[in-house]
């Protein structure tokens, strides 16, 4: 038996609501500082990646707190968040390289890729989430 199988589940259905409500907050600080960083220096990669990051770091807090148990996992705080972390840079990958793919190959608008590239990320990430870091 797998430690994951010791575990109680929270409902799946609930419990992605609560993260799309989170993910939804961390998004609007991402495109915030995407919009402002692309605006600045016209990098749309680099805004992505920045954006990005900083709403990484909302997304931890608000996901401990409001969308998974943490408190049932025997994992100390440490290494969640660095499971966390190494979750989000996954997505941070999946986010740079469409953001990169669409405006250089496919020739779409900054904020049009991003919006591709925020929906490509949500659901592996989640998943990620739910059965490895906060398991």
């Amino acid at each position: 038996m797998s430690a994951d199988q010791n575990l109680p589940r929270l409902p799946v259905v609930p419990q992605l609501s609560r993260y799309a409500i989170v993910s939804a907050l961390a998004l609007g600080l991402d495109f915030a500082v995407f919009i402002w960083v692309n605006a600045a220096f016209g990098v749309p990669t680099l805004a992505g990646v920045v954006g990005y990051g900083c709403g990484i770091v909302l997304h931890y807090f608000l996901s401990r707190h409001y969308v998974f148990n943490a408190r049932m996992s025997k994992k100390s705080s440490h290494r969640m968040f660095s499971e966390f972390v190494a979750s989000g840079l996954i997505g941070l990958a999946v986010t740079a390289g469409v953001i990169a793919a669409a405006t250089a190959f496919l020739g779409l608008a900054p904020i049009t890729a991003k919006i591709l590239a925020a929906c490509a990320s949500f659901i592996g990430v989640f998943a990620i989430r739910r059965t490895i870091v906060f398991a």
